[in-house]
C-alpha cells in the first residue's frame, strides 16, 4: 500500500456522517438503517503550505490514486488509517507557496 508522500501542515479537522439508507412508505412512514458493515466513515479535511515541486509531488500523488485507490496515513498521534482523495485544490499565495486542501474518507477496502 502506497503512503502518503507529503504530511499536512495545519490542523486535521475530523468529521464523520453516518451513511444511512432512508425509505418512504406512503408518505408516514421513513425507514432508516445503516448502509454497510462500516457505516461510519471519518473524513479530513487537509492543508498544506508547499512550494511548487512539493505542490506537484502531492497533486500527481493524488492524480495516480484516482480517487478509487486506497493509501496509508499517519496522524501525528502515531495512529494509521487507509485513505481514499477524491477532492483536493490548491491557490498560490505570496512568495510563490501554495495552499493546498484536500479531503480524504477513511477507507475500509
Amino acid at each position: 500500500m502506497t503512503a502518503l508522500p507529503i504530511q499536512p501542515n495545519f490542523s486535521l479537522p475530523k468529521s464523520t456522517q453516518p451513511r444511512l439508507r432512508i425509505s418512504n412508505f406512503g408518505g408516514s412512514y421513513k425507514l432508516r438503517v445503516k448502509d454497510g458493515l462500516n457505516h461510519m466513515p471519518r473524513s479530513w479535511g487537509l492543508t498544506w503550505t508547499l512550494t511548487k515541486a512539493q505542490r506537484d509531488t502531492l497533486e500527481t500523488f493524488f492524480r495516480t490514486q484516482g480517487g478509487t485507490t486506497p493509501f496509508t496515513w499517519t496522524l501525528p498521534t502515531g495512529e494509521v488509517y487507509q485513505c481514499v482523495c477524491t477532492q483536493w485544490a490548491d491557490t498560490i499565495d505570496q512568495y510563490n507557496l501554495y495552499t493546498f486542501t484536500a479531503s480524504f474518507e477513511e477507507d475500509f477496502t
